[in-house]
C-alpha cells in the first residue's frame, strides 16, 4: 500500500499541496486523478516519483526506482528512431520488456525505423506511453498521457493499459479527458486548490450518484 500522510508542498511562497492524506492499494487497479488546471495534480505526481523531494509529511510504500513515470512533456530526442528509443529504454531499465515493446508498437503500426522528429504529436504520445507501459513494475504514473491521440487509437491504448501492464500493479493517470477514458478507471481521486476533494471507487460513485464521472467531477469541483 502507498500511504500519503499530511503531505504539504510549497514552491516559493505558493502552498501547492495542503495536508494530502491518501491510501492507495497496489492491487490491480487503475486510478484517475482529476482536477482543474493548477489544482496540484502534476505536483502530487512528481512528489510521488521523487522529482520533488522537499515537502512536509510522509510517503511510504513506494520504491521510486520501481515506478514507471510518464511526464506531461515529451523527452525523447528528435533524431532517435523508434528502434533507438526502445534500445535506450532497454539499457536504462532492467525491468523493461523489449519484446513486448516491439509487439505493442506493431499493433499501433509504428515502424521501428520511424524517426521521432517525423512523428505527429499524437504519435509521439503513443511512443512515450508504450515505452512507459513496457516496464515490469508495481506502480505506473502517467501525467496527461493521451491528450493528442485520436479516439480510435486511444481505445487501443486503453485496452493495452488494462491488459499489458504488470500483473496486480496500480496505474495512476492524470487526465482532463474524463468522458473519453472513464471506462478505464476503478477509482477516482479529485483534487482542487491543492486539497483532496474525493477518493472513491467508480462503482460506488456511480451507484450513489447515477451520473457520469465528468458530471460528478463538475458537481464536486464547481
Amino acid at each position: 500500500m502507498i500511504k500519503i500522510d499530511n503531505l504539504n508542498v510549497k514552491l516559493g511562497s505558493s502552498h501547492i499541496l495542503k495536508n494530502i492524506n491518501i491510501n492507495i492499494n497496489i492491487n490491480n487497479s487503475i486510478i484517475g486523478l482529476f482536477g482543474p488546471n493548477g489544482a496540484g495534480k502534476t505536483t502530487l505526481l512528481t512528489t510521488l516519483t521523487g522529482f520533488i523531494n522537499k515537502y512536509r509529511g510522509t510517503i511510504s510504500g513506494l520504491d521510486k526506482r520501481k515506478i514507471s513515470y510518464l511526464p506531461d512533456k515529451p523527452f525523447l530526442y528528435g533524431f532517435m528512431t523508434l528502434k533507438l528509443a526502445i534500445e535506450y529504454y532497454s539499457d536504462a531499465f532492467h525491468d523493461f520488456d523489449y519484446d513486448k515493446a516491439i509487439r505493442l508498437f506493431g499493433k499501433l503500426k509504428l515502424s521501428p525505423q520511424q524517426k521521432i522528429a517525423e512523428c505527429s504529436k499524437g504519435m509521439i504520445e503513443q511512443i512515450h506511453m508504450i515505452l512507459a507501459l513496457c516496464r515490469n513494475v508495481n506502480v505506473y504514473i502517467f501525467d496527461e498521457p493521451l491528450a493528442s491521440v485520436d479516439p480510435l487509437t486511444r481505445d487501443d491504448i486503453m485496452t493495452m493499459i488494462k491488459e499489458e501492464r504488470y500483473p496486480n500493479s496500480v496505474v495512476i493517470i492524470s487526465t482532463h479527458l474524463i468522458s473519453d477514458v472513464e471506462s478505464l478507471f476503478d477509482e477516482v481521486i479529485m483534487i482542487k486548490d491543492g486539497e483532496i476533494v474525493l477518493h472513491e471507487s467508480v462503482k460506488s460513485l456511480k451507484h450513489n450518484n447515477n451520473l457520469s464521472l465528468e458530471k460528478i467531477f463538475k458537481e464536486k469541483l464547481k
